[in-house]
């Protein structure tokens, strides 16, 4: 199978697998026996999106299997050594951010992620390929009714505007858009949190379907 450069967080990183990125369970080892695995655990879709867009410019792969994570997976970096995850709500400076971090933002951010990394694949003749790993979103018109339900007025226009960008979507290039890993997941790692070897042997097959299709 060609090369392919795999982004995304903890679940494409191995975490709760006792070999991590070298674990022959996780899906990016069943296949391929080289893997670029570029994934790294609590990352943010503007780092998995930032390190994928560069890796297709440099041209590191044929294929690029990108796995998105969390809408509320935030960074801030004090210094050029140390970060601070924003999404522990614990931490009362997290807690103000997130409540000030509408979902319908992330939403809109993350659907121009997508549509910049089609253009950027189909530009350099590569084959791209998306990963729900822990996105909640649905393309459900109720779903999107609650979503801006907040907003002080002309919600059918934030609804227009979300379905608008929706379908700059190529959806054929998603694994599974709207049942992200954790809510299908067949079983768990040795962490008993991460999806486990079923769950990443079921994604496996679905990339594979994908790839010779």
């Amino acid at each position: 199978m060609a090369n392919i450069y795999f982004g995304g967080c903890s679940i494409t990183e191995g975490d709760g697998f006792v070999a991590g990125k070298e674990d022959p369970r996780i899906y990016p080892n069943l296949l391929v026996s080289n893997a670029i695995n570029d994934s790294e655990g609590g990352s943010s879709n503007i780092k998995i999106f930032l390190k994928a867009a560069t890796a297709i410019v440099d041209n590191l792969a044929n294929v690029y299997i990108i796995q998105w994570s969390a809408l509320h997976r935030h960074w801030i970096y004090p210094t050029p050594d140390s970060g601070i995850h924003l999404s522990d709500t614990k931490d009362k400076h997290a807690k103000w951010y997130q409540e000030r971090n509408h979902d319908y933002g992330n939403i809109i951010q993350l659907i121009q992620f997508c549509r910049i990394l089609q253009d950027l694949a189909f530009s350099h003749n590569a084959k791209l390929l998306f990963i729900n790993g822990l996105v909640n979103w649905s393309n459900d018109i109720e779903w999107m009714k609650e979503l801006v339900a907040d907003a002080s007025s002309d919600h059918e226009r934030f609804i227009e505007n979300l379905q608008n960008n929706m379908e700059l979507i190529d959806w054929n290039l998603w694994i599974n858009p709207w049942s992200n890993m954790y809510d299908t997941k067949l079983d768990v790692a040795e962490d008993n949190l991460h999806p486990g070897p079923l769950t990443h042997k079921h994604i496996a097959d679905q990339i594979r379907d994908k790839l010779i299709a």
